[in-house]
């Protein structure tokens, strides 16, 4: 996830005519990556026309691991202390 947010990073820096440029359109571009990831915005509660954005996401499958790393594999409950 992170070598594909660098690479991203370099392209819009390398593409970009200017500075301000390169400052506007990387959060443009991040933030629709955070958003589909599903970390803030529940799979099922996107619309249908919209849901193929989230398999762009590189941030959704980092996202999935995680959660299956902490929670899969018939995992007991975790205890809080």
């Amino acid at each position: 996830t992170c070598l594909v947010a660098q690479s991203i990073g370099l392209l819009i820096g390398t593409v970009a005519p200017s500075l301000p440029t390169a400052v506007y359109v990387a959060p443009v571009t991040g933030i629709p990556v955070l958003l589909f990831s599903g970390f803030f915005v529940n799979f099922d509660t996107i619309p249908k026309y919209m849901q193929w954005l989230t398999y762009v996401s590189y941030a959704r499958y980092s996202w999935e691991g995680t959660v299956c790393a902490i929670y899969g594999n018939k995992r007991g409950p975790l205890e809080c202390k």
